[in-house]
Formats: C-alpha cells, structure tokens, sequence
C-alpha cells in the first residue's frame, strides 16, 4: 500500500470518527492545503522535453483526480441524496490544474519563438536565394520543433 493509499484511508477514518462524535457532518468536510514558501531557482526551470513530460503527467492526474472524485460524488448522491451546492475543485486540484496550464502555456510561448526563428532562417534562405538567381527552396514539410533544452 502506497503513501497516498494510507494518507487517504487515515482522512476517511478521521473523517468518520469525527463525525460520530457529533463534531462535523460528513458532507461537509474539505481538505486544507497548505502553502510554503519558496524561491525560483535555475534548477526548478523546465525544459520543453521536461514540460512535455509534466504537462502528460499533470494532465493524467487531473483526469484521474476528476475521475475518483466524480465517482465519489455519485456514490455520495446515492447514498444521501443530491444536494444544491454543486462540486467545486479543492485546492490541490486547483493548483495542478494551474500548473498545467502554465506549463501549456509556457510550452506555447517555446513552440512560438522555434517557429519564429524557422520563419526567420526560412527568408534568409529565399533572400540568400535570390541574391544568386537560384529559385527559392522550398520550405520544410514538417513544422519546427523546440530544442528539446529550450526553457
């Protein structure tokens, strides 16, 4: 059994006891995250490789997340009824599904300038081209792609 696996079953049972002592009722629990200061640093840059890898693993934990808990909401609905509050993210979904989106976002910013500096080598070659009275090359069939290392 994984750490995840007994941190989720000791939430559960916290979260029985809790409410068989009368102290919360169980639809109305939420997980608290907690925030830590920390500084950026050369070694916390990613690059396109490794943004390509996170963003594939955050995708599929958000997925998997969204899925458990969609699940348990169900199985929450058929056992106490639907309510009227309607699910909304915790805050570790949140975030992931935050990082995500920055590092799809900085991947596009790394996608943007290879094609610039494609499109950029592409006209130099045409002007190189013309200057000696050669017909233009044809432009690459594939779309660029970022150096693996590009941050």
């Amino acid at each position: 059994m994984d750490l995840t696996q007994v941190q989720g079953n000791l939430l559960i049972e916290s979260i029985r006891l809790a409410a068989e002592a009368g102290l919360v009722r169980e639809r109305d629990v939420a997980v608290d995250g907690t925030k830590v200061r920390a500084a950026a640093s050369k070694h916390r840059a990613m690059s396109y490789a490794r943004m390509t890898e996170r963003e594939e693993a955050l995708a599929a934990e958000v997925d998997q997340y969204l899925a458990e808990v969609e699940a348990a909401d169900a199985a929450d609905d058929a056992e106490h009824g639907e309510n009227d509050r309607g699910w909304t993210a915790p805050p570790d979904l949140a975030d992931a599904q935050k990082r995500l989106a920055t590092i799809r976002a900085a991947k596009a910013r790394v996608e943007a300038e290879a094609r610039e500096r494609a499109e950029a080598k592409q006209a130099e070659r045409k002007a190189a081209a013309e200057a000696a009275g050669k017909p233009a090359p044809e432009p690459p069939k594939d779309p660029p792609t970022p150096d693996p290392k590009a941050q």
